[in-house]
């Protein structure tokens, strides 16, 4: 019973995957270049879901199609295309947002170009989430070897301000303007948190998954 009671106390938190975006850095779309023949997409999915987050949203642009083919019998998984996708990272955070809000008491957004994300550390932001939300936490924050990075869990007091973004900036502001009620999970492999913007990027990834599969 005792059991029961907590696992029902446990908040309720929601993924988003931003997969809208334009990849003009890359020259082709970063969701669905792959990684040891798997799509950066489902692998960014993959690790929402089995690192415990329901529902998770993938949001989509252009290429929703071959996101969708991508992420093809992968469980627990809700594609919504945004629309406004070519105004920036804003509408499709709020996208996301209002298509999980009703269901969660916090959302962790996700990037799709960062393909190496274990769902230990989506499940670490959880639980961090967890112990600290009494305190008065709104935001948990990943760093990476001491840089701030993604995942990002926002509580759902601030789902009104992530709505209210605008343009390409991400959520940057409101991470900013709640800085007192900010923690963060920290992880020694800088690689789980690498974003691969550009074709400079995705070399180095390939080259060190290489690296790492040889060693």
């Amino acid at each position: 019973m005792e059991q029961e009671q907590m696992e029902s106390s446990s908040p309720r938190v929601g993924g988003i995957v931003l997969a809208a975006g334009l990849s003009t850095r890359m020259g082709r779309p970063k969701p669905l270049l792959e990684l040891a023949g798997i799509p950066f997409v489902r692998r960014v999915a993959a690790a929402a879901t089995s690192g415990g987050l329901a529902p998770v949203v993938v949001v989509v642009g252009p290429d929703e199609l071959q996101v969708r083919r991508a992420l093809a019998g992968l469980p627990g998984i809700r594609l919504v295309k945004n629309p406004d996708y070519a105004s920036g990272m804003a509408s499709s955070l709020a996208t996301g947002v209002r298509e999980v809000m009703a269901y969660c008491d916090a959302v962790m957004v996700l990037l799709a170009d960062q393909p190496l994300l274990p769902a230990s550390v989506v499940d670490q932001l959880r639980a961090r989430y967890a112990e600290e939300r009494a305190g008065g936490i709104l935001i948990v924050r990943a760093r990476y070897a001491g840089q701030p990075g993604h995942p990002v869990l926002f509580d759902s007091a601030v789902f009104p301000e992530l709505l209210q973004l605008q343009g390409d900036v991400g959520a940057r502001s409101v991470v900013s303007h709640h800085a007192s009620a900010l923690a963060w999970a920290d992880f020694a492999n800088p690689w789980w948190g690498k974003d691969v913007d550009t074709p400079e990027a995705l070399s180095e990834v390939l080259a060190a998954c290489e690296d790492m599969r040889r060693g």
